[in-house]
């Protein structure tokens, strides 16, 4: 936190100005939190020297207990030869990620002359938990960056003596840009140019009998068309479990056993104004809300009975421009749980929260983030929390986590670029049914 602090006093210093200065109000460390997660680094440091780029790229990516390279720091905001520095280390970097490349094409054109050959794709991540315990395996190119997913990345800290001029032979540059005892090529953190959004899938397994036996995923192009397919699928005796809208198109997840709802109401709002009247009344009807979609200017909501023993005692909902992290605890502590979330907006974008009383749990937290936390997921399944909703808007994204029905579950959490239609099936192949899912930032 003070190296990140001092890298935004040397970005005042150079601007006269931050980008988050000025907010008010009651939620102003809210917004300010916000911005910082929101604004990617070469987006902050706009206008100000390259090296507080590689300085802030560094020290946000910290963890909270690594120690951090203070000589590599030193190095950067060295004004005679920090970049320069960077660049050599970048281009050994380079060379050897292309000679990785070059050796594991070896070894696959190897391996396929003995048994064949295979491929993965490198745009999906899967973070598995099961037993609380959690594991993961993924495909990557191989190169630097990629790692096996629901593993922590490493870092090479060892340091080790001087480095290497690669590919210049120029004797001057070998002889003044000396790389510092403990700073290697593995040191620099390049800034990130763009922010990542992909599907967020969770899947759990049908051990218990709250898992669907046939469940089925829809999606089009309009809402009409998503009506006149749910009301065919209720007809067959499915019902909504899950409503979405993402890269114009909505999407909605059905079960045909254990969904625990007896009716159903659909009710599309082409509006921001989430359709209050609308909810009172199918309050006052017995109904419930049970799932929440949004996208960039209307509402999609979802109301239901629900049969005995799953039945909520009472509802309540939030619709708030940040996420009402205040008003949940204190739902919490009146004994309310977290049963449905969504985002709506595109430049305004609001959360919608909706807790209820009598919902199968026993404990809950929220795990807001402004990319995937991993980390925070896996400690969680450790502590046989489960992931029961996930929203997110293009900056944040944030994860339920419950615990009381669903011990010793397995689960899996998936992050692709692709349409989800795919690791859904593979999902269902495993015998994991689609527990939630969200389009959002993860990185």
């Amino acid at each position: 936190d003070d190296l990140e602090s001092l890298g935004y006093m040397l970005l005042y210093l150079y601007n006269g100005s931050l980008p988050w200065q000025g907010y008010c109000g009651d939620d102003k460390n809210m917004q300010v939190c916000e911005t910082k997660g929101r604004l990617t680094v070469d987006v902050m440091c706009r206008g100000s020297p390259e090296a507080l780029q590689y300085y802030l790229a560094y020290v946000r990516q910290l963890k909270f207990e690594e120690e951090p390279n203070y000589e590599y720091l030193l190095l950067v905001l060295d004004s005679n030869r920090g970049m320069r520095m960077i660049k050599k280390l970048l281009e050994e970097k380079d060379v050897a990620r292309k000679k990785a490349r070059r050796n594991a094409s070896r070894v696959a054109l190897k391996k396929s002359d003995d048994d064949g050959d295979g491929d993965g794709d490198g745009d999906e991540d899967d973070d598995d938990r099961e037993d609380g315990e959690g594991s993961g395996e993924g495909g990557g190119d191989g190169g630097e960056g990629s790692a096996a997913v629901g593993s922590k990345r490493k870092r090479d800290s060892s340091g080790g003596g001087a480095s290497r001029a690669v590919g210049s032979g120029k004797a001057e540059s070998t002889a003044a840009l000396v790389t510092p005892p403990g700073v290697s090529r593995r040191t620099v953190v390049t800034p990130k140019r763009i922010k990542t959004h992909q599907w967020v899938i969770i899947s759990t397994s049908s051990r218990t009998g709250n898992s669907p036996h046939t469940q089925c995923y829809t999606s089009h192009t309009t809402y009409a068309n998503l009506a006149k397919e749910v009301e065919r699928k209720w007809s067959q005796g499915m019902r909504i479990t899950s409503l979405n809208f993402a890269g114009s198109m909505w999407t909605a997840v059905l079960n045909a056993q254990n969904s625990g709802y007896s009716e159903q109401a659909l009710h599309y709002c082409p509006d921001s104004e989430f359709p209050r009247d609308w909810v009172r009344k199918k309050w006052d009807d017995g109904f419930f809300i049970t799932s929440v979609g949004g996208n960039e200017n209307c509402w999609g909501v979802v109301c239901s009975t629900m049969v005995r023993g799953r039945k909520y005692k009472q509802q309540s909902y939030i619709v708030s421009a940040t996420f009402p992290s205040k008003w949940v605890s204190e739902k919490w502590a009146a004994g309310y749980f977290i049963t449905a979330i969504a985002t709506q907006g595109c430049f305004q974008q609001q959360w919608c929260v909706v807790m209820s009383r009598g919902a199968p749990f026993k404990d809950q937290c929220v795990e807001l983030d402004f990319g995937y936390p991993s980390e925070s997921i896996h400690y969680r399944w450790d502590e046989n929390y489960m992931v029961t909703a996930v929203a997110c808007t293009t900056d944040q994204s944030a994860y339920v986590m419950s615990r009381g029905h669903c011990f010793g579950e397995e689960q899996r959490c998936t992050r692709t670029s692709h349409g989800p239609l795919h690791k859904i099936r593979e999902d269902w192949n495993d015998l994991l049914y689609v527990s939630a899912l969200a389009w959002g930032r993860v990185g």
